[in-house]
């Protein structure tokens, strides 16, 4: 959208879109152990996002060379890991100490109890 000024330059607004696919982005695969390794890097999962970023600014209060702004932002950032090449599970540790854990389950292969009702699924 761009940055749209109103209100006698008093207030603007800005808006961005965006969508990405990563495709090949790298991570550590578990190999056979008679290999010799533990893991290799491999290219080998695809990921998604798509987040939007909204800011409003307003000059509340302009008085000879004092002047006070207010900045207000919203953004939110969707991520989907869509593929893991076959590897069951990865684990995606963050900057800061969080980590996460990207998982591909079956509901074929699920079993378990649901609501007080037993499930059963087989190939």
């Amino acid at each position: 959208m761009g940055k749209k000024r109103f209100l006698d330059d008093r207030f603007s607004l800005s808006a961005t879109y965006y969508t990405n696919t990563t495709e090949g982005a790298i991570f550590q695969v578990d190999v056979p152990a008679s290999t010799g390794f533990s893991s290799k890097w491999d290219n080998a999962a695809t990921i998604s996002n798509t987040g939007v970023e909204i800011d409003l600014n307003a000059n509340v209060l302009k008085v000879g060379d004092f002047r006070w702004d207010a900045l207000l932002i919203y953004s939110r950032n969707r991520n989907l890991v869509e593929n893991l090449s076959g590897v069951t599970s990865v684990l995606l540790n963050g900057f800061t100490g969080t980590s996460s854990r990207a998982v591909e389950v079956s509901l074929l292969e699920y079993s378990g109890v649901e609501n007080g009702i037993e499930m059963q699924m087989a190939n």
